[in-house]
């Protein structure tokens, strides 16, 4: 699966859904880390980290991120068209007391903020006891399917997702739902928390208050001349 994620041809970019952004926040100390995941469409095109908690450094660095995003999407655009705002940018960050922090800072200013709990229901109760073992084999699925594509990314940053990736184990429950092993339990394993698989998997998530996605495309305007889990 991994190497399925690698190969071919970059797709193309959807024309009619937006960038986003997935956020896994930090406590700051030691290995852990905050990571933020930029994708458009299939392809992810950015993974940055930070040994911070400071909220208002993170929700710089998101706002940075967002104004990447869209100026890709701006760039697609007819020459025509009203470029698109930042704001726009969906960002997914997980709810706990530092991603609520800088959520926070982020609607203030007007983001378009969406909060998923790991420690949450998942949507799929029947297939997941919660959201963490969701959102890992939502990603895995979807890669099974040639919706990941990850070689955009530089070549350290695909070694150091990799590792995460392949990294957890998962097992059935009592009521033959999959699990995915706690976070903790992972950390052990490779020394560090897997801060960039958790920040793609929440690039890559659609929460039902996102959803739908897709825009419709700019048309040019008038007054003006008409000139892109289960084998983890």
């Amino acid at each position: 699966m991994w190497n399925a994620c690698l190969a071919g041809p970059p797709p193309a970019y959807p024309r009619r859904v937006l960038p986003q952004l997935g956020g896994d926040m930090a406590t700051g100390k030691g290995d852990d880390y905050h990571a933020l995941c930029g994708r458009w469409g299939a392809t992810a095109l950015f993974i940055r980290t930070s040994n911070t908690m400071d909220p208002a450094r993170i929700a710089a660095s998101i706002k940075e991120a967002c104004a990447d995003l869209i100026d890709l999407w701006n760039g697609a655009l007819p020459s025509s068209a009203d470029h698109w705002s930042a704001k726009r940018i969906p960002i997914k960050l997980d709810d706990d007391g530092t991603g609520n922090a800088v959520g926070s800072f982020l609607r203030l200013d007007g983001y378009n903020v969406h909060l998923v709990g790991a420690g949450t229901v998942a949507m799929r109760q029947d297939r997941y006891p919660n959201k963490r073992s969701e959102l890992w084999f939502q990603t895995a699925d979807l890669a099974k399917r040639g919706g990941v594509y990850l070689g955009a990314l530089d070549r350290q940053t695909q070694r150091r997702l990799k590792q995460q990736l392949l990294a957890p184990a998962w097992e059935l429950d009592g009521a033959g739902r999959r699990v995915v092993e706690p976070k903790d339990d992972t950390k052990e394993k490779i020394g560090r928390s897997p801060d960039d698989a958790d920040s793609l998997n929440l690039a890559y998530y659609e929460p039902p208050s996102m959803l739908p996605t897709p825009v419709e495309p700019e048309k040019p305007r008038a007054d003006r001349p008409g000139h892109w889990m289960g084998g983890r």
